[in-house]
């Protein structure tokens, strides 16, 4: 996001960042990465079939790979999706 955060300025708001401290927070409580536990999210819609990825290091890349063990019930996709959802009133 660093490198052209333009297309990203929407997403700058506080149910954003409280979804990503509480996706955060299953990653730690799996013992996953953050990085990979939303990879396993995105691999696990039924729309999705592949996700590009683009490490720039063997870190990234590990953190990628360990997406593919990451199990996901049926339950956790809407349940993780929730984290995201805006608060009422919640605004920037």
């Amino acid at each position: 996001m660093t490198l052209r955060p333009e297309p990203y300025r929407h997403l700058e708001r506080d149910d954003v960042f409280r979804g990503l401290a509480a996706l955060d927070e299953e990653a730690r409580a799996r013992g996953v990465e953050m990085s990979a536990l939303a990879l396993a999210w995105a691999l696990h819609h039924p729309r999705v079939d592949a996700a590009i990825i683009g490490p720039r290091n063997a870190v990234q890349l590990d953190a990628a790979l360990g997406s593919t063990t990451i199990g996901l019930s049926d339950e956790d996709g809407p349940r993780l999706a929730a984290l995201f959802e805006p608060r009422s009133g919640s605004h920037r």
